[in-house]
């Protein structure tokens, strides 16, 4: 099983079309997926349930949120931090190497897009 989490869009037409479908409901991937997938995916889980951020369980195979990309930056700010893979002495610069493509791509994001972080359970 692989955990996951990812930004989507709630505007994906895939998503709103099969929202309530089953197995459909699960934005498509908009940017990588984020390092450290089973400790974002219970952080994001965790902040749904606590109604930090709004969202929900979507058919069992996934969590979505509804997040600005100020709520999207911070999240993974938060993730980066707590990620002892991605401190500068140990044996993975690729990993910070990925780490900091996605921070570039959060960072150009549309300001007023309609994002979402997803929690993918595979």
């Amino acid at each position: 099983m692989y955990l996951d989490v990812y930004v989507g869009r709630l505007d994906d037409p895939d998503f709103v079309a099969n929202r309530n479908k089953p197995g459909g409901a699960v934005p498509g991937a908009e940017s990588r997926m984020f390092p450290n997938g089973s400790s974002a995916f219970y952080e994001l889980v965790r902040r749904i349930e606590t109604k930090q951020l709004p969202g929900g369980a979507t058919q069992h195979i996934a969590y979505v949120a509804h997040a600005s990309k100020e709520q999207i930056a911070e999240f993974f700010e938060t993730m980066i931090s707590e990620d002892l893979f991605l401190r500068p002495d140990t044996p993975t610069p690729h990993l910070i190497n990925e780490a900091e493509e996605l921070r570039a791509w959060i960072a150009a994001m549309e300001d007023d897009g309609q994002w979402c972080l997803v929690a993918s359970e595979l």
